[in-house]
């Protein structure tokens, strides 16, 4: 599963899921925005370092920080523990493997991103959407255009993010 994938693309997809779980949820914060705008970036970002900081530098960070009162609010108590778990998992995503050698851990916490929106029955991306748009054999993947991500965005119901 997620084969064909770059990571860039990994990033993208678990980000969606993201998306897919608030939407379902009705689950609305700025903050939880800036993530998924930040984390869907990836794809345009020609600087991967950069955006790496830039995520370090958010509200939610889902890198083990505790979540902020105010959008712990916005959750349901009884879907706390999955969207804490989908944030840190959808954030490892794109980290993991950003200083170090290439590992099938991106592709795993992928699969644990689709995971739990399964358990929860919420739709999934659109992985040929997701596909069409990067050919490239580096594990990275090349970025691409403002104009693509915004059309894949769109696609999926995301126009506010984009």
């Amino acid at each position: 599963m997620f084969e064909n994938y770059s990571i860039r693309q990994m990033q993208l997809h678990a980000a969606i899921c993201l998306w897919n779980f608030c939407s379902h949820l009705k689950i609305s914060h700025p903050s939880i925005d800036e993530l998924l705008r930040h984390l869907c970036s990836i794809m345009t970002a020609s600087n991967l370092a950069d955006w790496e900081r830039n995520g370090a530098m958010l509200v939610i960070t889902g890198r083990g920080h505790l979540m902020p009162e105010d959008v712990m609010r916005v959750v349901p108590v009884e879907e706390f523990k999955d969207f804490f778990h989908l944030v840190e998992c959808v954030v490892e995503v794109g980290i993991v493997n950003m200083y170090g050698a290439t590992t099938e851990e991106p592709r795993q916490f992928l699969i644990e991103c689709t995971d739990i929106l399964r358990s929860k029955g919420i739709m999934l991306p659109d992985s040929e959407v997701i596909l069409t748009r990067q050919a490239d054999t580096d594990a990275w993947g090349s970025p691409i255009t403002q104009e693509e991500l915004k059309d894949i965005l769109e696609f999926h119901g995301m126009k506010a993010i984009g």
